[in-house]
């Protein structure tokens, strides 16, 4: 669940034009900046909240690797954004009042089943409030 969190924060949608036997096809998907924009915060240090301990996310992140002013293998959205995940949208059908927030709870509408992320709104304001000490934490969140 602490993901939720970070995805309110740092991940926006951004649309990605694929070339399909059809034509081509406009797709919308998760995307996060390019964290090479700034290649010599990969070298900042900060303490992971985790085990308190002084890191980079040079040494912590290897996998994040920039060539020229850009993200290694990274796919780049129609306005240049970094691709994360394919967007997908709960169906529109008027929302329905649940009562009290069950994070976690599964729902079921217009054939789809998914889970809605306002319900970890408490959960996480209380995890900022603790200094992102679960989840993705400040690895994730320093690179988006």
């Amino acid at each position: 669940w602490p993901c939720v969190c970070d995805t309110w924060d740092f991940i926006k949608v951004d649309t990605l034009t694929v070339k399909t036997a059809d034509g081509p096809k406009v797709y919308r998907f998760a995307v996060i900046g390019d964290p090479c924009l700034n290649e010599q915060q990969l070298d900042v240090p900060f303490v992971q909240p985790f085990d308190g301990r002084t890191t980079t996310l040079r040494r912590d992140a290897p996998e994040v690797r920039c060539e020229s002013g850009q993200l290694i293998g990274a796919t780049r959205t129609d306005h240049g954004f970094i691709a994360i995940s394919m967007f997908f949208d709960a169906p529109s059908e008027e929302e329905e009042d649940r009562g009290v927030w069950q994070p976690g709870r599964v729902v079921q509408r217009g054939g789809h089943v998914f889970q809605d992320d306002v319900e970890y709104s408490d959960m996480c304001a209380d995890r900022a409030s603790n200094g992102y000490n679960s989840g993705m934490g400040e690895i994730f969140r320093r690179v988006a």
